[in-house]
């Protein structure tokens, strides 16, 4: 078993007047912690946060985006867990790092795991290892919202994202207070350590995984302190859309590139979402391929790349501050042809693969809306 990286440490209670407060535990999310708060005084998570914030429905939104000021201040109060402790229960504090001025606006989050709520039912963006919650008190950790987290490292095996049981994406705030803790289904009511199998995992995605949290606080390749962060994660994202684009294209220069690395055929997700929306097994493949590119370094990426030839307008370029190695690459890239639209006629029966897409997005709604 390995060593698991840490986000947080454990925060004690000092003065709460909930009379069973429970501390944070390591890592702990901020509504993995509410949600433990409410199961402790005998009622439901959103009874308890009702009582909170009367006048905020806070489970139709991504609670652990962050809070407000005006939000944080009953909340510490009652709880005995200071501001500043609450916040580090949040995914600001990484995705401030990942992607700076980002603040808390709605839509998707670079790296971070999407929930897509509709009314107070997420479609997703949760998961967990069911070896780590038959250990101990089972609940949610930073890293369970983390894209680039697939693998358990403490138990080498891949997270879940569904209840091994029914197939319903985890939404443990949906839970009532009988139910005694996180680790349990909120439709069939099973343990989620209950039906534990094939969670088999790839050994190049937990390799990224590893060296996407060291990237993260600045560790670079062989242990040295010289990694921007930010730099680290938006070439990790040119790469994944490299490999996106290379999955449905039948280009030369695309295959090229591919055997540079020995990587064979790129699985493609049926689904066509963005890496925040795909499910564990699906980010798993992306991200083993994406670390046979990584792990050679920038500079021979750089020459692979150039190597192919691959058109400037083939590749996916990721939103946001475009790095000076990435931009430098760019410019030394053929522009490629521009395709010619073809003229509306007769409208053409949808493909095969539209057809599944359609499809693969249809079910991910039903196993939310139940």
């Amino acid at each position: 078993m390995g060593e698991t990286y840490s986000w947080h440490p454990e925060f004690d209670i000092a003065g709460a007047l909930w009379p069973r407060a429970r501390n944070v535990l390591p890592d702990e999310l901020l509504s993995s912690w509410l949600i433990r708060n409410a199961f402790a005084h005998g009622c439901s998570p959103m009874s308890l946060t009702g009582s909170l914030w009367p006048s905020w429905r806070c489970w139709t939104v991504d609670l652990d985006r962050g809070l407000s000021t005006q939000q944080m201040s009953p909340l510490a109060r009652l709880s005995g867990v200071s501001d500043e402790h609450i916040s580090l229960c949040t995914l600001q504090p990484i995705s401030h790092v990942l992607n700076p001025g980002i603040g808390t606006t709605k839509g998707v989050w670079p790296w971070i795991l999407t929930r897509g709520f509709s009314n107070r039912r997420p479609i997703g963006g949760l998961q967990c290892c069911p070896f780590c919650f038959s250990e101990g008190v089972p609940y949610y950790r930073i890293s369970s919202r983390l894209a680039w987290h697939t693998c358990c490292e403490k138990h080498l095996s891949a997270l879940i994202d569904s209840c091994p049981a029914c197939g319903a994406s985890l939404q443990p705030h949906m839970l009532e207070q009988e139910g005694p803790d996180c680790g349990h289904c909120h439709r069939c009511k099973k343990r989620l350590d209950a039906e534990i199998g094939g969670l088999g995992f790839a050994a190049g995605a937990l390799a990224f995984q590893r060296a996407a949290d060291d990237a993260l606080r600045g560790k670079g390749r062989e242990g040295a302190f010289s990694c921007d962060p930010y730099d680290w994660f938006y070439r990790a994202r040119f790469v994944l859309g490299i490999l996106r684009v290379s999955a449905t294209s039948g280009s030369k220069t695309f295959l090229a590139f591919r055997r540079i690395f020995n990587i064979g055929a790129v699985a493609r997700p049926i689904s066509g979402l963005p890496l925040e929306m795909l499910p564990v097994r699906d980010r798993m493949d992306l991200l083993a391929a994406a670390w046979k590119i990584m792990e050679t370094g920038e500079g021979q990426i750089e020459e692979a790349i150039l190597a192919s030839s691959i058109p400037r307008k083939s590749l996916m370029v990721p939103a946001g501050e475009i790095t000076v190695r990435v931009k430098s690459l760019l410019d030394r890239l053929p522009v490629g042809a521009t395709r010619k639209r073809s003229s509306p006629g007769e409208r053409s029966p949808a493909s095969k693969r539209t057809v599944e897409k359609l499809w693969a997005r249809l079910k991910r709604k039903v196993w939310r809306d139940g």
